[in-house]
C-alpha cells in the first residue's frame, strides 16, 4: 500500500510540474472571465481573459481563418492563405448566382418555346389559309401576275419559316438540355421549372 501511495504521488508530481513548466507564463494568474469570440458575426469560440488579454487556442483562430496549423520540436506554425470572409456571405452569393444561371436558362428555354409556338401558328396559318387562298386566285386568273408574285412570295415566306422553326428547334433542345443539367447538379430548382 506504501508503494502505490508514493507511486501516486510521485505520478502526480511529475504530471504537475509538466503542465507548471508549459504554463510559466501564466502560473499564480487568475483566469478573470471566458468570453465568446466572433469572427465577422460568427462565434468561432471560447477565449480565456488573462489581466485584461484574451487568449484563445492557435488552432481554433488558425481554422476561423481557413489556416493550417503544424508542431514540430515544440514550434506551432500557421500558414496559409487565409479566408476572412463570411461563410453566410459566400454561401449567399453562391446562391445569388446560381439562382441568376437558373433564371437565365429558363427564360432562354421559354423564349424558345414562345418563338416555336408563334413559327408554328404562322406556318400552320400559312400552309391551310394564305397560300391555299392564293392559289385559289391564281387559278382563277392565272393570267394575273400580282397574284402569281403574291403566291411565290408566301411561298417563300413559308419556306423562310420552317427554316427558322427547324433552327429554334434544335436551339430549343439545346437549351432544354443545359436547364436539365444544371437541374440535376441542383435538384432544388426543379420546382421553379415553367411548365409549358
Amino acid at each position: 500500500m506504501k508503494k502505490f501511495l508514493i507511486g501516486f504521488i510521485a505520478g502526480a508530481v511529475l504530471m504537475v510540474s509538466g503542465q507548471l513548466y508549459a504554463a510559466a507564463p501564466f502560473v499564480g494568474k487568475k483566469v478573470e472571465s471566458m468570453v465568446a469570440v466572433k469572427l465577422n458575426e460568427k462565434s468561432i469560440g471560447d477565449g480565456i481573459v488573462v489581466d485584461g488579454t484574451t487568449f484563445l487556442p492557435v488552432r481554433t483562430i488558425a481554422g476561423a481563418l481557413n489556416l493550417n496549423t503544424n508542431y514540430v520540436n515544440g514550434v506551432v506554425s500557421v500558414s496559409g492563405a487565409g479566408n476572412t470572409e463570411n461563410p453566410a456571405s459566400v454561401q449567399q452569393a453562391q446562391v445569388e448566382a446560381q439562382t441568376n444561371q437558373f433564371n437565365q436558362l429558363n427564360a432562354a428555354y421559354n423564349d424558345l418555346l414562345s418563338k416555336m409556338s408563334a413559327l408554328q401558328t404562322t406556318s400552320k396559318g400559312y400552309e391551310e389559309k394564305l397560300i391555299p387562298d392564293w392559289e385559289a386566285k391564281v387559278a382563277a386568273q392565272p393570267q394575273n401576275p400580282v397574284n402569281t408574285s403574291t403566291l411565290a412570295r408566301y411561298k417563300d415566306q413559308l419556306k423562310q419559316q420552317k427554316a427558322d422553326l427547324a433552327e429554334a428547334q434544335i436551339k430549343l433542345q439545346a437549351s432544354k438540355a443545359d436547364l436539365d443539367a444544371f437541374v440535376k447538379d441542383h435538384p432544388e430548382f426543379e420546382k421553379f421549372i415553367t411548365k409549358k
